[in-house]
């Protein structure tokens, strides 16, 4: 991968953000692909970052992304 790159892993209520050190970013969550929301804004400094989705009991299916910040 290049520099620059964002791999997510989610598990369960788990979700895993990493990439390269210092990079801000801004974690969003969707129903349908379509509508995203804010969910969490970090900065990768120990090359992964992790995030408890508490919400995911009140709907079966959830997207999540990870959008650079400048």
């Amino acid at each position: 991968m290049g520099e620059g790159y964002v791999v997510l892993f989610i598990r369960g209520h788990i979700v895993r953000v990493a990439g390269p050190i210092g990079n801000q970013y801004l974690l969003q969550m969707s129903r349908d692909l379509a509508t995203w929301s804010p969910f969490a804004r970090f900065v990768i400094s120990s090359g992964e970052a992790q995030f408890v989705h508490t919400l995911a009991t009140n709907t079966p299916w959830r997207f999540f992304r990870a959008v650079q910040l400048p």
